[in-house]
């Protein structure tokens, strides 16, 4: 099977992002990131439940990991700069991210 991991992943956010909301969970359900590492600009859609990110080894898996926890802390858990998450020869990155706060627990 080569050098190939995976990571099974369920992003969900919770916290006082808005006083309406913060007792709410949030699942990332939509992602896109634009220079960031060598992550392509195309939209991924993610299910509100688990998700498996399986590739050989060096295919961005941590660089997904990577981009979302900019999302939710503005800041790699990799590098302390931000330039050395942005593609070599630009000048920027972008990371986009779609939350879906989904049920609360009365179904409402």
């Amino acid at each position: 099977m080569g050098n190939a991991a995976f990571f099974i992943v369920r992003v969900q956010f919770s916290g006082p992002f808005h006083s309406a909301l913060s007792s709410l969970p949030m699942a990332l359900v939509k992602f896109q990131t634009e220079y960031f590492r060598n992550l392509s600009s195309a939209p991924v859609t993610f299910s509100p439940s688990f998700n498996l990110l399986y590739g050989e080894n060096g295919s961005g898996k941590t660089s997904v990991l990577e981009a979302i926890g900019y999302l939710g802390l503005g800041r790699s858990f990799r590098v302390n700069r931000h330039q050395a998450v942005v593609r070599h020869g630009e000048q920027r990155f972008t990371v986009f991210g779609g939350l879906d706060h989904g049920l609360t627990d009365d179904g409402r």
